[in-house]
C-alpha cells in the first residue's frame, strides 16, 4: 500500500481512499520435467529421447497501480445479529505487462543441443513501454502504460454478537450505542469477491504469434546467441524466413491486449475464543479460468491463524497451504503501528542451504476508538459535560436537577424541591402563583391578600379558619353566617332570620308560652300549645273558659257546666230545686201543685180497684 486512509462519517457508514502498487508474475501449467530441463540448461540425459507434452504453458506478468474509494455500511443491526457490507471502486493504471503462452507444445530432445521434435503454437507480447526499457530510453517504471481500467471489490460480513448487551451503553442522549473500542462478535463470517477488472495495453513492437512444426533434427544452439528479447525476436524472425516452413508467423491483427487482474473469491471465518484470543480460517479461490490467456491470478489457498490481538499488540501464527508453496507456518507480531513477520518460520530453523526467507513488514497508523470518558457516570461524556464531577442529566449538559423539575440546580432556588420555572425552581403546589415558601396555605389555592390562603366565601376569613368556608359569615361565628345576629349559626338556627335564644334553637317566643313565634298563632299573647299558642276565651264572662263552658255565650255557674239553671214551668223555682219542673207549683210544695183532700180519696179508691 502506498496510502490507505479510512474514516467514519457516521456510526454506520465508513469511507476510505487508497493508493497501492501491485505486481504479480505467474507461471502456470509448467510440467516439472520442463522445469528440470530449464534448470539444467537441457543437459539432463534422463529426459532425452522422450516425447514430452506441455499443454497451455502460461507465463504472465502485471504491474499496476490502484487508486480507489472504499465504502462500507451497516445493513442490519438487530442486537445479536449484525451485518455490514461494502465495496471498493478502483481506477487502475497499468505500469507494465507481459504474457507468454503455448498451445499443443510437444518436444523430444536428442541431447542438450538438438531436438528430434519441436512443435506448438506460441504467443508472447508485452506493453509498449517495455520497448523503452529494452532500448534504455525510459527510467520511470510507474508511468502509466495502459488505458485507465476499472476494478471492483465487493464483500459482506455477518457477526453473531452473543451477549451483545454488555457491549452497548447509553451516552449523550443516545441509547444502545456500540462500544466501538471493543470487538463485539463471538463468531464472524465474511465473503468477498476481489479484483474484478483489468487494463488494456498497447502491444510492444516485438510482440508476436508464431507456430513451430519441426519434426526433423533441429539445432537448438541458434538460441544461445540471444541474450535479450530483441535478439530472441531476431532469431525467431530468421527461422520464419527460412524456406523450410517449419516456423510460421501467425497473423496477429490486434494492436492491444487486455490484462485481467487476479479475480478471486474469499471466505473468512473468525471465532472469538476468550478475551484477546481468536481463531481465524480464510480461503482464497481463484476465479480466472485456465484458458484465459492474458491474466494474473492468485493461487487457491487456505489458512488457519490462531492469534492474540489487543489494541496495541498482537501475535499471529498463520498456517497456510497452497499448491505452489505447500504448507507454511508463519509468525507475525504487531507492536503499535508496526507489523513484522515471516511467512514460514521453519526457514529460520532449517539446516544446510536455505534458498530464501520471505519476510514482510507494514506500517499502519490507526486512530483507535477509545472508551468514552464519563467521570461522574451520568451518561454524559466528559467533553460535553459542563458539571464533570457531579452526576447530571443530558438535557442539562451533565448538570444535575436534583428535584427532577426540569430546572438545573444552578438555576434552581429550591434545588431539593420540584418547582416551576417562573419561580426559579421553587414549588407552588396549589398553583395560586404564590411560592410555597411564602404561602401560608401551600396546598390550597389562595390569594396574596391572605398570603396564599383561600377565602372561598369572600367573608375575609381564610378557609382553614372558617368553619363555613363556602358560606359568607361573621368573625365572631368563626366564619359561619348568623343573619339574625343571635349568636347561633344559620346552619343550627331554626329561625335564621329571626333573633332567638339558644335554648329555643334560635327561634323567638315573644309571649313565653313555650311555642316559637313561627308556630304561635298568638305570638304576643301567651297561650297553650293545644290552642296553637292562643289563650282560651270566656265569651259569657261567667268565669268558665269557653272550652269548658257548656253554654259559652250564656253565663252560668261552674257546677252547671257554665250554663244557667232552667225554670221550665215558670213557677219561680229552678228546675234543680223543683220536684215538678214541668208543672207549676208553689215553692212551699217544692214546685209541685197542691191536690185537694176529696180528690185524693177518689184516686186512692180507683187505684185500689184496678186488680193488678
Amino acid at each position: 500500500d502506498i496510502l490507505n486512509f479510512n474514516f467514519h462519517i457516521s456510526p454506520k457508514i465508513a469511507l476510505g481512499l487508497f493508493a497501492r502498487a501491485r505486481s504479480i508474475t505467474n507461471i502456470d501449467n509448467l510440467d516439472p520435467k520442463l522445469a528440470v530441463l530449464a534448470e539444467n540448461g537441457l543437459d539432463y540425459s534422463q529426459l532425452w529421447n522422450q516425447k514430452l507434452n506441455e499443454e497451455l504453458v502460461n507465463i504472465n506478468h502485471l504491474s499496476w497501480t490502484e487508486y480507489g474509494f472504499n465504502y462500507g455500511q451497516v445493513v442490519m443491526d438487530k442486537g445479536e445479529h449484525f451485518i455490514k457490507a461494502g465495496g471498493s471502486l478502483k481506477l487502475l493504471s497499468g505500469n507494465a505487462a507481459a504474457y507468454f503462452y503455448t498451445n499443443n507444445f510437444e518436444y523430444n530432445l536428442k541431447n542438450a543441443d538438438t531436438s528430434f521434435l519441436l512443435q506448438g503454437d506460441f504467443n508472447y507480447g508485452y506493453s509498449q513501454n517495455i520497448d523503452d526499457y529494452i532500448n534504455g530510453t525510459s527510467q520511470n517504471y510507474f508511468q502509466r502504460a495502459s488505458n485507465w481500467g476499472v476494478g471492483v471489490d465487493l464483500g459482506a460480513v455477518y457477526e453473531w454478537r452473543q451477549g451483545h448487551e454488555k457491549y452497548q451503553y447509553d451516552m449523550d442522549g443516545e441509547t444502545g450505542i456500540w462500544a466501538r473500542h471493543k470487538n463485539k462478535y463471538k463468531m464472524r463470517v465474511g465473503a468477498s469477491i476481489l479484483d474484478i477488472g483489468g487494463m488494456r495495453f498497447q502491444k510492444g513492437g516485438l510482440s508476436r504469434n508464431f507456430s513451430a512444426r519441426s519434426t526433423n533434427p533441429f539445432d537448438l544452439t541458434v538460441f544461445q546467441s540471444a541474450t535479450n528479447l530483441y535478439e530472441f525476436d531476431q532469431v525467431i524472425d530468421s527461422l520464419i524466413k527460412n524456406p523450410g516452413q517449419d516456423w510460421i508467423a501467425d497473423q496477429d491483427t490486434a494492436s492491444t491486449f487486455y490484462m485481467r487482474t487476479p479475480s478471486a473469491f474469499s471466505l473468512q471465518f473468525d471465532y472469538h475464543i476468550w478475551k484477546g484470543f481468536y481463531l481465524n480460517a480464510t480461503s482464497m479461490i481463484n476465479l480466472i479460468g485456465k484458458k484465459t490467456d492474458t491474466k494474473v491470478k492468485v493461487p487457491n489457498q487456505f489458512s488457519i491463524t490462531p492469534s492474540f490481538d489487543l489494541a496495541g499488540i498482537g501475535l499471529h501464527l498463520p498456517i497456510t497451504y497452497n499448491k505452489y508453496s505447500g504448507l507454511r507456518a508463519g509468525i507475525a507480531t504487531r507492536l503499535g503501528p508496526l507489523t513484522v513477520g515471516i511467512t514460514d518460520y521453519r526457514t529460520l530453523l532449517a539446516r544446510g542451504k536455505v534458498k530464501g526467507v520471505e519476510l514482510f513488514a507494514g506500517l499502519r497508523i490507526p486512530v483507535l476508538y477509545g472508551e468514552i470518558k464519563d467521570d461522574d457516570k451520568d451518561k454524559v461524556s466528559n467533553k460535553l459535560d459542563e458539571c464533570i464531577d457531579i452526576p447530571g442529566l443530558w438535557s442539562f449538559k451533565g448538570c444535575p436537577d436534583s428535584d427532577g423539575d426540569g430546572i438545573p440546580d444552578s438555576m434552581d432556588d429550591c434545588a431539593q424541591e420540584p418547582g416551576l420555572a417562573e419561580f426559579k425552581g421553587c414549588p407552588d403546589r396549589d398553583g395560586d402563583k404564590i411560592m410555597d415558601k411564602y404561602d401560608d396555605c401551600p396546598d390550597l389555592a389562595g390569594i396574596s391578600e391572605f398570603k396564599g390562603c383561600p377565602d372561598t366565601d369572600g367573608d375575609k376569613i381564610i378557609d382553614p379558619k372558617d368553619q363555613c368556608p363556602e358560606l359568607a359569615g361573621e368573625l365572631y361565628m368563626k366564619g359561619c353566617p348568623d343573619r339574625d345576629h343571635d349568636s347561633i349559626t344559620d346552619l343550627e338556627d331554626l329561625c335564621p332570620d329571626n333573633f332567638g335564644p339558644k335554648e329555643n334553637k334560635g327561634c323567638p317566643d315573644t309571649d313565653n308560652d313555650g311555642l316559637f313565634d313561627y308556630i304561635d298563632e298568638c305570638p304576643t299573647v301567651a297561650g297553650p300549645t293545644e290552642n296553637r299558642g292562643c289563650p282560651w276565651p270566656d265569651s259569657d264572662g261567667d268565669g268558665i273558659l269557653d272550652r269548658n263552658d257548656g253554654c259559652p255565650n250564656t253565663p252560668g255557674p261552674k257546677e252547671n257546666g257554665g250554663c244557667p239553671y232552667k225554670d221550665s214551668d215558670s213557677d219561680g223555682l229552678l228546675d234543680k230545686d223543683d220536684d215538678c219542673p214541668n208543672t207549676p207549683g208553689p215553692k212551699s210544695n217544692k214546685g209541685c201543685p197542691v191536690i185537694e183532700k176529696e180528690v185524693i180519696e177518689v184516686l186512692k179508691t180507683a187505684f185500689d180497684n184496678l186488680g193488678f
